[in-house]
């Protein structure tokens, strides 16, 4: 989990550099696409949720998860409350637990993220995916 950005943008910046490819100071908002270490190659960096927020992919695939749905409401109660009751995972995880509470609840309980993209269950045409799809053209 990159729960702060520029700390994780560094170290990252710093293992390409060592690769011979050049990050820019701070990741651009709309995604980081720069020439690779070959000609005629580029390389894309995108760091979850959105390139600015600290977080993980369970917080970008929690902005997937269809607009209004009263489950995902639930799913994030549920988290909580199981959470109250002892389950062990830790509160930085919330985002993680949340996702799979939610995906368990659908009419094919469990799917992996990526069929579950595919079977449209998470929405690839929310703002944040098209953000993430614009960054890698």
């Amino acid at each position: 989990m990159d729960e702060d950005i520029q700390t994780r943008w560094s170290q990252i910046r710093g293992r390409l550099a060592s690769a011979g490819i050049s990050l820019p100071e701070k990741p651009k908002h709309d995604g980081t696409i720069v020439d690779g270490a070959r000609p005629g190659v580029r390389f894309g960096v995108w760091v979850m949720p959105d390139n600015s927020l600290g977080g993980m992919l369970e917080d970008f695939l929690g902005h997937l998860v269809p607009e209004g749905d009263p489950c995902w409401a639930y799913a994030d109660a549920a988290v909580v409350e199981a959470r109250r009751l002892g389950a062990s995972h830790v509160a930085a995880r919330h985002s993680k637990a949340r996702i799979h509470t939610w995906l368990a609840w659908q009419e094919q309980p469990g799917l992996p993220f990526g069929t579950a993209l595919f079977a449209h269950v998470l929405k690839h045409d929310s703002p944040i995916a098209l953000a993430f799809g614009a960054a890698q053209k």
